[in-house]
């Protein structure tokens, strides 16, 4: 979002999707991101699969959750319902960062292209068409930090190609 406040196209480009109906602005946020990522091509980040680092982050995660689950037990310790469901949600955050970074692995190009689709359908099904110019700018503003990024890439076109191969009935 700091990427499409600070560019006056990308910034116009959102307000407009959000007046034209964009309601579900999580989900953008997240294709957005997935989309900047897979642009970005240095090597492996520590999150990266099957690093070593990686697996033990994921571990600790699960070994905070049976900490916190013999916690509730007790009944000394009386917490609200909402805190009662903390280990539910570790276990989902952990099995979402696992998948997501499956779905990385299998290869930045098919990824790309599924993104840019998922980003066409969210936008068609939400503001009533696919409007390849207003999310051209929005990309072009989020992917540019990207280390990756290759200057000049005509995203409006790309988009406008996906829409032609991969038409939405």
């Amino acid at each position: 979002m700091r990427a499409i406040q600070s560019d006056p196209d990308a910034k116009k480009s959102y307000d407009s999707l959000l007046a034209k109906g964009l309601r579900n602005t999580d989900l953008f946020e997240e294709l957005l991101g997935m989309a900047a990522d897979s642009y970005d091509e240095k090597p492996a980040k520590w999150y990266s699969g099957d690093n070593k680092e990686f697996g033990a982050f994921l571990r600790q995660i699960e070994a905070v959750t049976v900490k916190i689950e013999r916690l509730n037990e007790d009944p000394r310790f009386f917490f609200n319902r909402q805190l009662l469901e903390l280990p539910k949600a570790l276990r989902h955050y952990s099995a979402a960062v696992r998948e997501r970074n499956r779905l990385l692995r299998k290869g930045r190009p098919k990824a790309r292209t599924q993104i840019f689709d998922c980003l066409r359908w969210l936008v068609r099904n939400e503001t009533g068409k696919e409007r390849p110019a207003d999310l051209a700018n929005i990309l072009d503003a989020t992917t540019r930090k990207s280390s990756g990024f290759k200057e000049g890439f005509d995203f409006e076109a790309a988009l406008k190609m996906r829409a032609q191969r991969n038409p939405f009935v």
